[in-house]
């Protein structure tokens, strides 16, 4: 059993949660979704990552 990761890469990100690049910056300069930096790799939280996730709306629900 692999241990859940403390943060993600941004390409490990787009893996998991299915975005492309740009709608994952365009989520990041919205304040929507929280990155940090590491030099020049952007990071995302696994905390970051599920705040993110749990903030949108439910499939079939008007927004």
């Amino acid at each position: 059993m692999t241990p859940e990761k403390a943060a993600y890469t941004l390409l490990d990100f787009l893996t998991r949660y299915g975005i492309s690049k740009s709608s994952a910056y365009r989520e990041i300069n919205a304040g929507r979704l929280k990155a940090v930096k590491r030099g020049r790799a952007t990071l995302i939280t696994a905390e970051a990552a599920t705040a993110w996730l749990n903030s949108l709306p439910a499939a079939g629900k008007a927004a």
